[in-house]
């Protein structure tokens, strides 16, 4: 199963929220990954990590995805996502959750235009 929670939609969050998510999967036995994928804007942490404090999905394990075409166009991605690292809420997300880069693609502009 995949849910995507993405853009902050309040619609999506409060169906997560009655789905009760947690409780089913649990139920289940059904172990959980959540995939974090975010650009370098403090928004996106947020969303994220008012995804997790209201509790609508807390996952067994969770990575984030870092998605430097999310970049601002002539900005480099050095130091872009220090940010949230820095942030007190990044440990509430779980223990050790890995961050991972997901490059430019090259062929990012032309797949826009």
């Amino acid at each position: 199963m995949v849910l995507d929670m993405g853009s902050d939609d309040k619609v999506l969050s409060e169906h997560a929220k009655d789905m009760a998510l947690p409780e089913f999967c649990e139920s289940a036995d059904v172990r959980t990954l959540a995939i974090y994928s975010i650009g370098p804007q403090i928004e996106d942490f947020n969303h994220i990590s008012n995804i997790h404090e209201a509790g609508f999905f807390r996952a067994d394990k969770s990575v984030l995805v870092m998605n430097e075409s999310l970049i601002t166009t002539g900005k480099g991605a050095g130091g872009a996502f220090d940010f949230i690292f820095d942030d007190p809420r990044f440990e509430q997300l779980g223990d050790g959750v890995p961050g991972v880069m997901m490059p430019r693609l090259a062929c990012m502009e032309a797949m826009r235009n």
